[in-house]
């Protein structure tokens, strides 16, 4: 890399800094009991199911019910992903906040990290980005 850049050398030495800087996954799991809990989650249910019925309702809005396959595939495979991570919560608190952002009239990004490309995400409005149709999710706009 040093000969690349041999006419910025910061540029290297900055690259290696931010690297040690980073944490191994295994330090960020180590949190992910200390995430934030969404307080609303019906009695019975978990950080999970809730996600799940709310996400459900809102690809039914944006794709149709039923879904296309290919949709329903990439959600259940989201949600395989996203549950046992135990990211639930994260995606509840942030949806939440999206909702409140909109309906205050508040502007929005197009949302930020991989999640953004998850279609549960989209499904939760917390993005309007739909990672299939490259732009905005098909029903949107009506939702």
């Amino acid at each position: 890399m040093r000969n690349l850049f041999s006419e910025l050398p910061e540029a290297c030495d900055n690259t290696l800094l931010i690297a040690e800087r980073i944490e191994s996954y295994d330090e960020v799991f180590d949190h992910v009991d200390e995430m934030p809990q969404f307080p609303d989650v019906p009695e019975g249910g978990t950080q999970e199911s809730w996600l799940r019925k709310k996400a459900l309702k809102g690809q039914a809005i944006r794709y149709g019910a039923p879904a296309p396959q290919h949709i329903l595939n990439r959600f259940g495979t989201g949600m395989t992903v996203i549950g046992p991570m135990g990211f639930s919560s994260c995606f509840l608190v942030v949806a939440d906040v999206c909702r409140h952002a909109r309906g205050n009239k508040i502007p929005l990004g197009p949302g930020r990290g991989s999640a953004t490309g998850s279609i549960v995400a989209c499904a939760a409005r917390i993005t309007e980005l739909c990672p299939l149709e490259h732009g905005h999710c098909s029903k949107a706009r009506e939702a």
